[in-house]
């Protein structure tokens, strides 16, 4: 078939290849000639090569022949090209790779090469990565995973489209899941870092795979205790408040990290009445009530603010719409309404957020509140 010459029939003489070799690894040095020459001639061909290489070497072992070790080594040299090619040859590397649970170590050094490169966030590249994490997390562990997801997200840029990466990574994040104080540790770790993408990383793993509830329980018994300042908290706190969407999320872990401080945090108490309840008043409201109680005495400190405050205005509002010419005119009334509309449609969309067919279509969250707007696209 290779030697007629047509394209389709060496295509068929790739297949024939790498379906010998599985019966006897003594074809693939029969041919392997052949294959370095079809390698070079077209790239459609070479990205057929790829997958034959990449099957090979997984399958040459240590009692193999010398004869064999030799081939290994020259298929080597060749894989070693590819972080430095195409997208599609990328692609072809990481689609021979994605379902292997044993590879060796100089194949796995081309594919950590691979993703400190940019795959422009490819969707079809993404699965495959994570079909590959997936496999190796019982051999490699859930931090070098871990490292792997985030170096694939700084190399791609993710950025404040962390829900799409980590949508992309649900397998894996639902692992992470199983670690939540590690996991949860790993986050708040990352969104202190001074590097944007780090911080959006740390943002998606702390939203998706931790729990600030665990991480206080274990910490509370821990020796060596995580803590935090006013100033990392109110950092910590403007993140999620600026890039988050659900602002339950956002409301309770304004209350959680106040377990973690043992200083005064008046500046951050006044930061949260200030930013999180002037934004989203109902919500920090409705929150507080789950914290007047608690056994953490700033937490109960910041939900009495809350409470206070909020029904302070509620009085006043009252009082307001007694005297006609107080009342919000119908333009503010439609303005509110409109907003209203608005979150609930937001919420329906979240409720939905996690099914199949939600997951096959682009969408855009409108991020507001009374003094911030960001567009998550």
């Amino acid at each position: 078939m290779i030697q007629r010459g047509s394209f389709w029939s060496k295509k068929a003489a790739i297949d024939f290849v790498e379906s010998g070799f599985y019966y006897d690894k003594a074809i693939f040095g029969r041919y392997f000639m052949q294959l370095e020459n079809m390698a070079l001639e077209n790239a459609e061909l070479w990205q057929m090569i790829i997958r034959v290489f990449v099957n090979y070497d997984v399958k040459v072992t240590s009692d193999d022949s010398i004869e064999a070790e030799r081939l290994y080594r020259k298929v080597i040299e060749y894989l070693k090209k590819i972080p430095e090619g195409t997208l599609q040859e990328r692609s072809c590397f990481i689609e021979a790779l994605q379902w292997k649970k044993e590879i060796p170590k100089e194949i796995v050094s081309i594919f950590q090469i691979l993703i400190s490169k940019s795959f422009g966030k490819n969707q079809n590249i993404i699965d495959m990565l994570k079909n590959y994490l997936y496999v190796q997390l019982e051999n490699a562990g859930w931090r070098m995973i871990l490292q792997d997801m985030r170096q694939i997200f700084i190399a791609n840029k993710y950025g404040v489209n962390y829900e799409e990466f980590f949508n992309g990574m649900s397998t894996i994040i639902h692992v992470f899941s199983k670690y939540p104080e590690e996991v949860t540790r790993e986050a708040l770790k990352d969104m202190l870092s001074a590097d944007v993408n780090i911080f959006f990383f740390g943002l998606g793993l702390l939203l998706k795979a931790g729990n600030l509830s665990k991480l206080y329980s274990e910490n509370e018994v821990s020796e060596v205790k995580l803590m935090f300042t006013n100033w990392q908290m109110i950092h910590l706190m403007k993140g999620t408040l600026y890039f988050a969407v659900e602002t339950k999320k956002i409301c309770h872990m304004a209350f959680q990290l106040l377990g973690f401080s043992s200083e005064n945090n008046s500046k951050y108490i006044e930061f949260c009445m200030e930013e999180v309840y002037g934004n989203y008043p109902a919500t920090f409201f409705e929150v507080a009530e789950n914290y007047k109680d608690a056994k953490e005495s700033k937490q109960v400190e910041l939900a009495n603010r809350v409470i206070k405050e909020h029904n302070q205005i509620l009085k006043e509002r009252e009082l307001c719409y007694k005297i006609k010419d107080l009342r919000p005119s119908r333009i503010h009334q439609s303005i509110y309404r409109k907003a209203q509309m608005g979150q609930n449609r937001q919420m329906n969309e979240r409720a939905h957020k996690e099914s199949f067919f939600a997951q096959m279509f682009p969408s855009e969250i409108l991020k507001y509140g009374k003094r911030s707007g960001f567009i998550i696209m």
